[in-house]
């Protein structure tokens, strides 16, 4: 059990302008499978003595919505957020010292941060509607075998997670007309994104290897 506090603070300066900042705590307990499922030949070891993930997570950035922008009774809308997330104890899958199978452990650390845009423009009838993620920090912390502390993106090399980072930069646009009265929509959307974060070729020694 545990309480996990959330703070949000909003100021509108101007009419139309919102600045905001939030901060986030959260807690995942580790699952079942991480506990207690194993495999034959102690290729995977259960970890009943996983401690759970704990999170802080801020976030700060601004709104802009005005209306009658360049014509009458158009919408235009504009985000952007400036995130930092750390969590502890992070739950990784990793190899025991001396154990040629595998497990899942808790890490010290892990890092994301980086920023969100986005925004749209609807005059009736016309719109259009972006997005933008970056990531510019994502990193996992940990003693080493060496007993060496260090962060990096490529401390975890024997995790699943290694292999399904998030890109490092993800974004999507939208646009279209509203025809016969608006009683018919014609649109198109794209999407676009870069390779994920730390590459592909990083993960040492994984199962199953990463893919370009």
């Amino acid at each position: 059990e545990r309480v996990s506090p959330s703070a949000t603070v909003t100021l509108t300066p101007l009419h139309g302008l919102q600045l905001f900042a939030s901060y986030i705590e959260g807690w995942r307990p580790p699952s079942l499978r991480e506990t207690t499922a194993g495999a034959p030949n102690n290729f995977l070891l259960p970890n009943p003595d996983l401690n759970p993930e704990t999170s802080a997570n801020v976030e700060f950035g601004l709104n802009v919505l005005r209306g009658d922008l360049l014509m009458t009774g158009d919408r235009f809308r504009f985000k952007a957020v400036r995130f930092h997330n750390e969590h502890q104890d992070y739950i990784v899958r990793g190899r025991p010292r001396g154990s040629p199978g595998y497990t899942w452990v808790n890490i010290d650390e892990a890092v994301f941060t980086g920023y969100e845009i986005s925004g749209g423009y609807d005059t009736g009838n016309f719109f259009i509607e972006a997005g933008y993620t970056k990531y510019d920090k994502a990193e996992f912390c940990q003693v080493d075998r060496l007993a060496v502390y260090s962060c990096g993106a490529s401390n975890i090399g024997q995790d699943y997670g290694i292999q399904t980072m998030p890109p490092e930069y993800t974004g999507n646009i939208t646009a279209g007309v509203r025809l016969l009265e608006r009683r018919l929509t014609l649109g198109a959307s794209a999407y676009f994104f870069g390779q994920k974060i730390g590459g592909y070729d990083q993960a040492p020694n994984p199962t199953n290897a990463p893919r370009h």
